[in-house]
């Protein structure tokens, strides 16, 4: 639950993580945590491949105004948890570089043997293979219960090209770092899914998880591209 000792201790082992890969970050804002996989939680977002965050911010913040949501944010984010992402942003001192997507097993009897997280090389991704997909929903996160959404992921266009890559048998030791957003090119992130269709050996634990974003804010004109 967000503001336990369990939750600050995993905020504080991401943020270590975090920033040995990305050393130049200032401040990093997480939004909430969802759990998925366990009873009375999410399931995993199995079949449908997608990018959290649509590349294009104009076109998240007209979606958002006509349905009346809070005022999108620069990135277009959800309206979760955000008030560090408000100090982040009213601090003219610094600007958003990255958006990280943490996702992590939490199973304790076996390693994820379903529903593994599967990703695309965004190098093999074109810019006419990216589609907007307008989203209002409602899903449940960890500490706030079901929480409505109004956002504009993107939707991927098969190709050929197209490259893509999982971590097989991973344990509740492991975590997996991976692109929401990356400002200077906004095409280099991972759209990704869960893998469906394995079958789950008899008496094995599905899958649990827990994931988070990361908002990853630099001095101003230190970003990556700046």
């Amino acid at each position: 639950v967000e503001g336990t000792e369990d939750n600050l201790t995993y905020k504080a082992e991401l943020e270590k993580v975090v920033r040995e890969l990305h050393p130049g970050v200032k401040r990093i804002a997480f939004m909430s945590f969802l759990l998925r996989g366990g009873e009375g939680e999410n399931a995993p977002a199995a079949g449908t491949i997608h990018l959290d965050m649509y590349p294009d911010d104009e076109v998240s913040e007209a979606f958002r105004a006509k349905h009346e949501a809070k005022p999108a944010k620069k990135d277009g984010s959800e309206d979760e948890a955000l008030s560090d992402l408000d100090e982040c942003y009213a601090d003219d001192s610094l600007e958003l570089g990255l958006v990280l997507g943490l996702w992590k097993p939490r199973n304790d009897k076996n390693p994820v043997l379903n529903f593994p997280l599967f990703m695309a090389d965004p190098n093999t991704v074109e810019p006419d293979d990216v589609l907007p997909q307008f989203q209002l929903f409602e899903h449940r996160v960890e500490g706030k219960g079901m929480v409505q959404v109004v956002n504009v992921a993107g939707s991927l266009k098969h190709s050929d090209k197209q490259r893509w890559y999982y971590y097989p048998s991973m344990t509740n030791e492991e975590l997996i770092v991976f692109r929401h957003k990356t400002k200077s090119d906004p095409l280099f992130v991972n759209f990704h899914a869960a893998a469906g269709g394995l079958a789950l050996p008899e008496g094995a634990e599905t899958r649990c998880s827990i994931e988070t974003r990361a908002f990853c804010f630099y001095e101003k004109g230190a970003a990556p591209g700046s």
